[in-house]
């Protein structure tokens, strides 16, 4: 039997094994996204200063905005489906642009807090800390409270 011919003898891999362990988390797949999209960012960024713009155009179509996303959905219901069918669609198009609505309200109240933790010495008042961990906070119960 020759070399091409021998059946291929995997081994396991315990590095492997534990990478997609996880990623199979929520909050590993998150941190690995975040890591993408931020360098990203340094990517076009170099590429621009490199003079590279046709990459950084590239690389900067990769993403498509969530809103975007909704906004041709709502396009892409095609009328001509059963009446049920298509109520049903705009009612899931509906919730999902709550959603994103409920996302943005909890990031915007995230935002300013972030920004006084990063810093130190922060100038940031008592008051708006607590003023905008309300807010974030509130609106994530009530998004808690509608999922059940």
């Amino acid at each position: 039997m020759g070399v091409l011919n021998r059946p291929l003898a995997l081994r396991p891999s315990p590095t492997l094994n534990r990478y997609v362990e996880f990623l199979n988390t929520v909050s590993g797949l998150d941190k690995v996204l975040a890591l993408i999209q931020y360098f990203s960012i340094v990517l076009k960024w170099a590429s621009v200063r490199a003079g590279r713009t046709s990459l950084a155009e590239r690389i900067n179509n990769l993403g498509v905005p969530e809103q975007s996303l909704l906004t041709r959905r709502r396009r892409d219901i095609r009328l001509d489906d059963d009446v049920e069918v298509v109520q049903k669609q705009k009612r899931q198009l509906k919730a999902e642009g709550d959603r994103i609505f409920q996302d943005t309200l909890i990031n915007m109240g995230y935002l300013p807090l972030t920004l006084h933790w990063s810093v130190e010495n922060s100038s940031f008042p008592e008051i708006g800390v607590g003023v905008f961990g309300t807010l974030a906070s509130a609106f994530e119960l009530s998004k808690a409270w509608k999922a059940i």
